[in-house]
């Protein structure tokens, strides 16, 4: 059955009937249970009838109603710190292991910059998308190229001319301009293939147009006859996935007219590919995840298994409004008691004025009071602290604003209820996780099979401005990442960890290897580390530090270049050898022998350095060569 707003359009097809058939069946309670989590979330209880009765609503009175579900939406949102910390295993190999370790870390320093720029250009889906994955169930990123940017290919039979020029515009663009968009998705606008919400097959994502753009990118006059300019219409997109002989679908419908189709761009053939038989992978361009609070069950509905925080607590928080909505109507008429007279007319000349400091004269026969109403009893207070630390129990918002608990009296057991409050974020801390990995890995696919071309974005690696590239053949099918995002106490958490594997390699090392131990550190580039370290300690060797001293005395420069310089001096080297330095015709030592050495031999790994146990020879030989 198709809805009556269509049934008059003969340019209906099947899958726009599937897209119909989706959103009324199979998507509608999920929709309408966001809408209602929205209307919670926004403070605008749908219940207000309830909570007080609609005579005082009239009369201006209003329910009082606290941020208790927004609070726990933003305080769970913002314990996870939204900056991914991206790591990148090396491609197993038996050679050159130190070169996938680089292209390794190259890798790393790419995303990472990419998700910089992302998030400088474009705002921070990641931040948009933990507060929609919190409130709604689900969390949604497209990934779109910037097809605008990049040229038209050259057709397979178009002059080598044509297909170098290509190949140098594409390589320009690529180093110029951001080729990318991510965008977080509203999830009340995306359905998706409801058997497998990870790998759909098909995705359709559909929003309003204004009837004039609609008019102006498609024509559409004669079907949109009868709407006006300002008026909007449904506009809705089809992507479905590759596979097979299946390059994939890229589907437009406005107002239920097919407006446009075409091959999914987000696709290439394989390796199992032939020219009779052409076999194609890829991916429509959203990603899509639960928040891990729903039902799991593959016969579980989207409402089911979609779930946000505030979906199971719309009662409570309508108990915990009408008790706080009671009791400051209660307070309202204890402060400000209503007056009740007899007698008394209206048309006196003197009305009765009623304040501080005021004088009231009544005649014989009139009479004023002050109606007080009974105390608020301790028990309705009572009940309204144990109806509001409920709400927070079943968000743990509370908790994890850092407010004082009741009832708990050292730093250990605060930590502890932190630590267990902060266990219900797993599901969306690993929902997120796996979201960017799975962008991750499109993003090299992309570079490697899409845009075929060499790709430097800009960031701020290492403390300063930067740039990284990556080369298509560097990919070569590797596009393994992993990907986590801390919470607010995780700093803490990282100094534990820190100290337990740096105990755990003073007493296994030679069984745990540093690389091991740094990463469970949370050390990103153990690599890189262990080159920073070996530096380190040569720098502060003995003999480095004599020579950097007299460096010093002699007003030269004493940075680690120059002093890896006179580790590398062959007259050095002799000198600490034979505990001598060569000697000048008047027995001084003579720097015109001491020559440093050439930018070849400084590079040339075979150059022996010092073994640091040489430390015989004197300051003096040593500073000898600098004056």
């Amino acid at each position: 059955m198709v809805s009556t707003e269509y049934e008059s359009h003969d340019s209906m097809d099947n899958d726009f009937n599937r897209f119909l058939m989706l959103k009324r069946e199979v998507y509608g309670n999920y929709f309408a249970a966001v809408d209602l989590d929205n209307d919670y979330y926004n403070l605008d209880y749908p219940n207000k009838q309830q909570i007080i009765p609609r005579e005082w609503i009239q009369q201006g009175i209003g329910a009082t109603i606290p941020p208790t579900a927004r609070n726990a939406v933003d305080n769970l949102a913002d314990h996870i710190l939204t900056t991914p910390h991206i790591f990148v295993p090396a491609r197993p190999t038996n050679s050159e292991q130190q070169k996938e370790q680089d292209l390794a870390e190259r890798k790393r320093q790419f995303l990472r910059s990419f998700w910089d720029q992302v998030k400088i250009q474009q705002g921070d889906p990641i931040a948009h998308g933990k507060k929609k994955l919190i409130k709604d169930g689900r969390v949604i990123l497209k990934k779109a190229v910037r097809w605008d940017l990049i040229p038209d290919p050259p057709e397979d039979d178009a002059p080598r001319k044509e297909k170098l020029a290509y190949r140098r515009e594409l390589k320009k663009i690529g180093e110029s301009e951001f080729l990318w968009s991510i965008t977080n998705c509203p999830t009340e606008t995306i359905i998706e293939d409801p058997s497998d919400c990870y790998d759909p097959k098909y995705v359709y994502e559909f929003y309003k147009i204004y009837v004039a753009d609609a008019r102006r990118m498609y024509g559409l006059d004669d079907h949109l006859a009868d709407y006006q300019d300002t008026d909007k219409v449904e506009y809705v997109e089809m992507w479905t996935k590759p596979y097979g002989d299946s390059p994939g679908e890229y589907v437009i419908w406005c107002k239920g007219a097919r407006v446009h189709e075409g091959i999914n761009p987000y696709h290439w053939e394989t390796g199992r590919s032939t020219e009779e038989n052409p076999v194609y992978s890829g991916y429509v361009p959203y990603v899509i995840r639960d928040s891990g609070w729903g039902e799991i069950s593959a016969e579980a509905k989207p409402e089911e298994k979609y779930v946000g925080i505030l979906r199971y607590v719309h009662p409570m928080l309508e108990t915990e409004a009408r008790q706080l909505t009671a009791v400051d109507i209660q307070m309202r008429f204890s402060t400000f008691a209503p007056v009740i007279t007899k007698n008394i007319s209206e048309d006196n000349d003197a009305p009765i004025e009623i304040g501080p400091g005021k004088r009231i004269n009544l005649m014989d026969d009139q009479e004023i009071r002050f109606e007080s109403l009974p105390e608020i009893p301790m028990s309705a207070y009572n009940l309204i602290n144990k109806v509001h630390d409920y709400t927070n129990e079943l968000s743990k918002a509370n908790i994890l604003s850092g407010n004082v608990q009741r009832g708990v009296e050292t730093a250990t057991e605060a930590d502890m209820n932190v630590r267990n409050a902060a266990a219900k974020l797993e599901g969306p801390n690993n929902s997120l996780r796996s979201a960017v990995t799975v962008m991750n890995r499109r993003i090299l696919q992309c570079i490697e099979n899409i845009i075929e071309a060499p790709v430097t974005v800009f960031g701020g690696i290492k403390g300063g401005p930067s740039s990284v590239s990556i080369k298509p053949n560097e990919i070569s099918g590797y596009y393994e990442t992993y990907v986590e995002f801390f919470t607010s106490d995780q700093a803490a958490l990282d100094a534990r960890n820190a100290r337990l594997w740096a105990d755990l390699y003073a007493v296994y090392q030679g069984v745990l290897s540093p690389q091991t131990a740094m990463e469970k550190g949370g050390i990103e580039n153990p690599q890189e580390e262990l080159m920073k370290a070996s530096v380190a300690r040569l720098f502060l060797s003995e003999p480095a530090e004599q020579v950097r001293v007299l460096m010093m005395l002699n007003g030269l420069q004493s940075s680690a270049e120059d002093v890896l310089v006179a580790y590398r001096n062959n007259l050095l080297g002799e000198a600490l050898n034979s505990n001598e330095m060569p000697m000048g015709p008047e027995g001084v030592p003579n720097p015109q022998q001491q020559m440093r050495p050439t930018q070849e031999q400084m590079l040339d790994p075979s150059t022996e350095i010092i073994d640091e146990s040489q430390t015989n020879v004197t300051v003096d030989q040593l500073g000898a060569q600098y004056r």
